[in-house]
């Protein structure tokens, strides 16, 4: 790009002519007259299906309410009282929807509707987004559907590119319920015509609405949209269905939370291990097993669901789970079955007790899956009730800031779902520790969750508990009927969407329910702010009047003066062991009239201003811009633009003004310039929490302490690290341990003993928890970690490939290993395990743990298999 939008290379793109808008409702004889011809550069059914409504379903939502078998799930399909609430074109504005950064209307013209652009952005900043409530819809009483249909065109989007539609209900947290990537929902730009549009018509996604919502939000959102990237929504409609359904045979097991949380709740949770309940010297009630009077809340409400979820029209079987630091089937009694509802409320009322300890969720509902395995229903209900965030189950040191423990629950959760088992988390916001946003990505849709802020709240949520489960085990009772004229009844089968057992699109609930985070967190960054306050900050002008500091503004001011119309603030030399660079700024204009293409540019330079590259442009009137200013005085804040970088290069940022009168203004007033490691992984998904060469190993549940933590972050000190280089230390990253070029030569360790752990007479577990960045790795380079015990070999018990286990980028890994009692040294080891030339592996803020490992005395049956083979005696070459 140049100073001249015209010669911007996205050609595409509309200009001031809104008919090369390539959104177009209307087929042409020539696809170079648009791009949407009679068939879709890829049909909904082989890249964006259009499916069925999906209702709250027994089965995922990722299989489009198809179960794993491939039998339809059941589930709640709209069956009476659909209205189309909603339609736009788009043709006159935006129509009433929100906007976030480079976002532009694109007027129809000819045969080309109106659209919305979403342009150039990361992390979900360029979106629509538009609130509805009961004066929209009429009333939202009932349980329901709502179906969004929408046209899309994509422009210049690469493989992984994507965006995601998300909702929000009651103003609460948005969740994605479909995503849409470039080379597996659409196709990716073609390298021969990189401009050519990509359009699909008539998409549509469904999400639950549960009754009794107020109001709800809808967005359309850049998931990931990289420079030149464009996406053009147009003739978007939004249906609501009433929900009805014939109840059904369903079986339910109840999962119920005893962890420490429950009985110290608020600010400040423990375990409950020492609680006067559990050592007997004080009696709740008469009781020492009911504790404190949230667990006989949350006690009481499990037995009222279970009399209520007893009385609905088919008898139902039940089965009860209860967990803390461990998790077990308590009825029917230790095994996987289900029981009669008399059973269950019998154990609730004469023999469950408090426990106390941490919140393994992800054992509690593989419990509740073994025994919901067990029914022939097709109704299979779970009822979640916790009040806090997994902090147990996924290996490594028990607590709610260790991710590996919700990357277990997911895991479970997601099997469960994918067994035709619906899910509905109900959830206590009372103790700190919960976490509803997360909670509810373990539910079968994000909508069928039951939230209160107190114990003794739980009973007022049990008309709505039953109603999700009475229409999660529904039965379709006919296929809709069409509905009145002007609106719009979903067929039971569309033909743009056979059932099949290959899963659709899949809509998540939250990044950590998914593979691959939309939004990466950038997990190291160096930041430099410059806001003016005081003076320009190191900033030069050009050689021009026009620029200038200004007191009033506390700003950078461009404006217009006989002899430089384009007037510009440069910033000081940016220097960086990082990456990528993000811009975040603050500015108004005054005066800019939107028939003279007036505004500014932000442009960046490598190579100390000898050349300038365009990055984001800010103009007035009806041209194509990636900011769009308002006729004479506009203020915008918190725009952002970002570009990628070689390592260590220095970088200077600019903005250019384009000033036509001598009263045009424009007042940079904050800016903020961050470099990070390009495209870092959240710590959640950039590894897998257990290698698949990790042992099985005694748990911890007593005590645990962390005994060493190294940042590396000073040169002259390691930490007590030694190393196989001669040069390990490195400045990137804040300061790390570099591994390179090197079979298995390059490595660190260190020694530790009693002197460091404390006491090493019992079994225990060693956690090992660390940052890594990797760059220029190979599919196939390798990585491990390494333990020795009493100065024994070294075992590996991790070990990490690049490709199937990370990429070039930064994550966290957590491992952990078996030790037994009486050791009296235990040695650990990175090792680049085979890391060829210009091969890197920094290694970031580690920590060691030690947990006491305990077990439970039980009977054991033990087979040994001997080998008696002819290499025995024969040991050697032959």
């Amino acid at each position: 790009p140049t100073d001249s939008p015209s010669e911007s290379p996205v050609t595409s793109e509309p200009t001031d002519s809104p008919s090369e808008s390539p959104v177009t409702s209307e087929p042409t004889d020539s696809p170079s007259e648009s791009p949407v011809t009679s068939e879709p550069t890829k049909s909904p059914t082989t890249g964006a299906p259009t499916r069925a409504p999906v209702a709250p379903v027994a089965a995922p939502i990722t299989g489009g309410g198809v179960s794993s078998s491939g039998t339809p799930a059941p589930t709640g399909s709209p069956i009476e009282e659909c209205l189309v609430y909603y339609e736009s074109d788009f043709s006159t504005g935006v129509d009433g929807w929100n906007t976030g950064s480079n976002v532009q209307h694109i007027p129809p013209s000819g045969s080309d509707p109106g659209s919305i652009r979403l342009k150039d952005s990361d992390n979900y900043s360029s979106y629509i987004e538009k609130v509805f409530g009961k004066a929209d819809i009429g009333h939202m009483d009932y349980q329901s559907e709502v179906t969004v249909t929408f046209d899309f065109c994509a422009v210049s989007l690469e493989a992984d590119d994507s965006f995601v539609m998300q909702f929000a209900i009651d103003d609460g947290t948005y969740f994605t319920f479909a995503e849409y990537e470039a080379g597996d929902e659409f196709d990716p730009k073609d390298p021969n015509n990189a401009n050519a549009p990509v359009c699909q018509t008539g998409v549509s996604e469904t999400f639950f609405l549960p009754a009794g919502s107020e109001q709800m939000k809808i967005k359309f959102a850049g998931g990931v949209l990289s420079q030149w990237d464009s996406l053009y929504l147009s003739n978007v409609s939004v249906q609501w269905c009433k929900i009805s359904c014939t109840p059904k045979p369903l079986d339910i097991c109840v999962a119920i939370d005893t962890s420490g949380s429950v009985c110290t709740p608020g600010s400040s949770p423990t375990n409950c291990g020492s609680c006067n309940c559990r050592s007997g010297s004080e009696i709740f009630n008469g009781n020492t097993d009911e504790c404190c009077t949230n667990f006989v809340d949350t006690r009481d409400f499990a037995a009222n669901f279970i009399t209520q979820a007893n009385n609905m029209e088919y008898d139902q079987s039940f089965s009860i789970v209860s967990f803390a630091t461990e998790s077990g089937i308590r009825v029917p009694n230790g095994y996987a079955g289900l029981t009669d509802a008399g059973a269950a409320i019998n154990f609730l009322s004469s023999s469950f007790a408090y426990t106390g300890g941490w919140t393994i969720t992800g054992d509690a509902i593989a419990d509740c899956h073994a025994s919901l395995d067990t029914s022939s229903n097709e109704g299979k209900v779970m009822v979640l009730i916790t009040d806090g965030t997994p902090t147990r189950g996924g290996g490594g040191s028990n607590g709610s800031s260790e991710p590996q423990h919700k990357i277990f629950a997911t895991a479970k959760a997601d099997a469960a779902k994918a067994s035709g088992i619906t899910i509905i988390p109900v959830v206590i916001a009372e103790s700190v520790s919960a976490n509803a946003p997360y909670l509810k990505t373990l539910g079968s849709d994000p909508g069928m969750m039951v939230e209160v802020n107190q114990f003794s709240a739980l009973d007022s949520t049990l008309d709505a508990l039953l109603g999700l489960i009475q229409c999660t085990a529904g039965q379709d009772d006919s296929t809709p009927a069409p509905s009145a004229e002007g609106e719009k009844a979903p067929s039971e089968t569309p033909s743009e969407s056979p059932e099949t057992d290959e899963p659709s699109p899949t809509p998540t609930a939250s990044p950590i329910h998914t593979v691959t985070t939309p939004a990466p967190t950038k997990l190291f960054c160096e930041t430099q702010t410059f806001d003016f306050s005081s003076g320009s900050a190191g900033w030069s002008k050009g050689n021009s009047a026009a620029a200038s500091w200004d007191s009033t503004y506390t700003a950078l001011e461009l404006t217009h003066s006989d002899s430089d119309t384009t007037p510009t603030w440069t910033s000081p030399m940016l220097s960086s062991t990082m990456g990528k660079v993000s811009v975040t700024y603050d500015f108004q204009t005054v005066n800019l009239e939107d028939y003279q293409d007036e505004g500014f540019d932000l442009e960046y330079s490598l190579d100390n201003g000898g050349s300038w590259t365009l990055l984001q442009t800010h103009r007035t009137g009806d041209v194509t811009t990636d900011v769009s200013l308002a006729d004479d005085d506009d203020t915008k804040t918190g725009i952002s633009a970002e570009f990628d970088v070689p390592s260590d290069q220095e970088v200077k940022i600019r903005f250019k003004g384009r000033m036509g009168y001598s009263n045009d203004k424009a007042y940079i007033q904050k800016v903020v310039v961050e470099f990070c490691t390009p495209n870092s992984p959240s710590p959640t998904t950039s590894t897998p929490s257990v290698s698949p060469t990790a042992q099985i190993t005694a748990t911890p549940t007593g005590d645990c302490v962390e005994f060493h933590k190294a940042d590396f972050s000073s040169a002259s000190d390691m930490d007590g690290w030694t190393s196989g280089m001669a040069t390990p230390h490195s400045t990137k990253y804040g300061g790390s341990l570099l591994l390179k070029d090197s079979t298995s030569s390059s490595y660190i360790e260190q020694e530790f003993d009693e002197s460091d752990i404390g006491n090493m007479q019992y079994h225990s577990e060693v956690s090992f928890l660390l940052e890594y960045c990797a760059e220029s790795m190979e599919d196939g380079d390798s990585f491990t970690l390494q333990f020795a015990v009493d100065g024994g070999p070294f075992y590996t018990f991790a070990e990490f490939e690049a490709g199937p286990d990370f990429s070039n980028d930064c994550g966290v890994v957590s491992q952990n290993f078996f030790l037994p009692a009486g050791s009296t040294t235990v040695k650990v080891r990175i090792v680049g395990g085979d890391m060829t030339q210009n091969d890197f592996l920094y290694i970031k803020n580690l920590s060691l743990f030690w947990c006491q490992a305990s077990c439970i005395d039980k009977t054991v049956d033990v087979c040994i298999a001997v080998d008696r083979s002819g290499s025995v005696c024969s040991p050697l070459n032959d």
